[in-house]
């Protein structure tokens, strides 16, 4: 493999194989240590997190790489380079996230964890299914998944938060916003849902309709977060990081109704980018 296709498996792997979202998830890890306990995450409390969500998508994709083949060319043909590897890669995350959690945490943290990611890898084992039958259930259970991040770092330093208010309203951020960014990447499997005849919104009402739901509920969470921020007097990296977000949501439709499909790495991406801006405002204030 020479150099210049080692780069290229590099960025594939990069953003095709759920590195960005794992890193979104770290970084969540990162904002809500900092804003509910005005303390700095451990390195290894990050390392952890990311090592739990690439188990869950690495898995995924492992699981579904045939039908992936259909729907994903890039990311199967990519998969397929190192099939035989990928159970190897999976157990390392999984040694990597549990010792670290239990050895750095202890045991409650560890037992939420393989909570976690058994109930990330169910999803495409049997909770997929359910989507067939119950419309936005892929949603909401993504987005579930992704929720219990807000309460890590209460388990992980076992203490309680010191802003009450914002404990109980970034847990909702958390979730509303994996569901935006559900709703946008379900636009590009719209006809393979379809046909697969799973009721995710663009598949029932067409990815116009969908885009004008995913706009209004971003209006609706910065606003009431805005509303949050100024009665708890919260900090500014969180005032920052709500239009932040705001932004970021209106910008990856904007460009997915324009025709760019980079809008749906942006996406992906989310969380990542909000990682970004909060470390940018802590550093300017």
């Amino acid at each position: 493999m020479n150099m210049n296709k080692y780069v290229r498996f590099l960025v594939t792997e990069f953003l095709y194989n759920g590195h960005l979202q794992s890193l979104g998830a770290g970084g969540l890890i990162v904002i809500a240590t900092k804003l509910l306990f005005n303390t700095s995450a451990p390195l290894e409390f990050f390392i952890a997190t990311y090592a739990l969500f690439e188990t869950i998508f690495i898995f995924d994709r492992y699981h579904d790489l045939d039908w992936d083949s259909l729907t994903n060319t890039v990311r199967s043909k990519h998969l397929l380079l190192y099939r035989n590897k990928i159970p190897f890669i999976f157990a390392t995350y999984v040694i990597v996230f549990a010792s670290f959690f239990y050895y750095f945490s202890g045991i409650q943290m560890l037992l939420v964890s393989v909570v976690v990611c058994i109930a990330g890898m169910l999803y495409p084992v049997y909770f997929k299914k359910l989507t067939k039958k119950i419309p936005l259930f892929k949603n909401i259970y993504v987005s579930a998944v992704y929720m219990p991040l807000a309460f890590f770092p209460a388990i992980y330093l076992s203490t309680s938060p010191v802003r009450d208010v914002l404990a109980i309203h970034l847990p909702i951020v958390v979730f509303v916003e994996s569901f935006i960014a559900q709703l946008i990447l379900d636009t590009k499997d719209r006809e393979s849902d379809s046909k697969a005849h799973l009721k995710t919104l663009p598949a029932l009402v067409g990815n116009t309709k969908t885009m004008i739901t995913a706009a209004c509920l971003a209006v609706a969470l910065a606003v009431a977060s805005t509303l949050v921020s100024i009665f708890t007097h919260a900090p500014f990296s969180f005032g920052l990081l709500t239009f932040a977000a705001l932004f970021i949501d209106f910008y990856m439709i904007y460009r997915i109704r324009m025709g760019d499909k980079n809008g749906y790495l942006l996406a992906a991406a989310k969380l990542f980018i909000w990682l970004v801006v909060f470390l940018l405002s802590n550093l300017l204030v």
